[in-house]
């Protein structure tokens, strides 16, 4: 396993800092999306006395939240940036220090 040097500069610590925050909040509203989505399953699937238009508009909830929690992860995954390598992380110091 590599190591990652020491980020010294305290604003891109504290942009490093706020991309993890914003990606495990995220990860969290997605598992909370999916669990409301089987929760919800589950309370329709129980229900008896639904009438069939309500079974329908609880139905069309559940699928709005299905497409929103892949849109939610789908986002997550595009604007969560790839770990630097070492080499790369070596590269973007020189070229900062030549600036």
């Amino acid at each position: 396993m590599s190591s990652v040097p020491p980020i010294t500069d305290p604003d891109v610590a504290a942009l490093v800092a706020q991309v993890a925050a914003n990606t495990n909040a995220e990860q969290s509203a997605v598992t909370l999306l999916d669990q409301l989505t089987t929760l919800l399953a589950a309370a329709v699937a129980a229900a008896t006395s639904l009438s069939s238009s309500d079974r329908a508009a609880l139905e069309a909830a559940i699928a709005q939240v299905t497409s929103n929690t892949v849109a939610l992860a789908a986002a997550v995954v595009t604007n969560t940036p790839a770990p630097v390598s070492p080499a790369g992380a070596t590269a973007v110091t020189s070229a900062v220090a030549k600036s």
